[in-house]
């Protein structure tokens, strides 16, 4: 996209009551949201402030996007595996670690392990199928798996795809070179055959 627009509503942040989803996310997982969206759209990003009903806690996150926008984007951009059956044909392990390690200056530990509510994970899908039928590729095979998996195994399943991946590729020009190395090649072959041309008279 050129640009991205965020209706910023911090509902979900600490501080909300149960009434509003009890979800406990923290100002830094906000400003991380913010700050990878900034790698997909060349850092054109507008928060607008939308919700939020708790103003130590509204602070606090509008504070940290802020700084999250003052920031250089992310160097790699990273599009995250969203189905195990099927996932991307390269990992982007670059992208994947980067945001791993800004995930770990920003969010709480405890947060990073901690798997969505169910009741979010449903929300999620119900919000990836309808992006996925108007016209958003990356959505089309999106399991609930992937999406009910925590931040820290979402990307311990990253690393070990991309392993696997490097372990194939590997297999597969060692297959190549096997099967090269029993085709005779053309110097060896015309270099044995026998001479069957004749002298000419004179």
């Amino acid at each position: 996209p050129d640009i991205i627009l965020i209706s910023a509503g911090y509902d979900a942040a600490f501080g909300h009551g149960e009434a509003l989803g009890g979800y406990s996310v923290s100002a830094g997982l906000f400003a991380w949201i913010t700050h990878q969206c900034m790698s997909i759209s060349n850092s054109r990003i507008v928060l607008a402030l939308e919700g939020g009903y708790c103003p130590t806690t509204v602070a606090d996150c509008i504070t940290s996007c802020v700084n999250a926008l003052l920031l250089p984007a992310s160097q790699s951009h990273w599009m995250p595996v969203l189905n195990i059956e099927q996932p991307n044909k390269c990992v982007n392990i670059n992208g994947a670690q980067e945001a791993w390690m800004n995930a770990l200056y920003w969010i709480p530990k405890s947060e990073l392990i901690r798997p969505p509510r169910p009741e979010a994970v449903v929300n999620l899908m119900t919000t990836i199928r309808h992006h996925a039928k108007t016209g958003w590729k990356c959505f089309t095979n999106v399991s609930e798996e992937t999406v009910a998996m925590s931040f820290s195994e979402a990307i311990h399943m990253e690393h070990q795809l991309y392993e696997m991946n490097k372990c194939n590729e590997f297999n597969s020009m060692k297959s190549r070179k096997l099967s090269d190395d029993s085709i005779p090649s053309l110097s060896s072959s015309s270099s044995s055959a026998p001479n069957t041309s004749t002298s000419s008279s004179s």
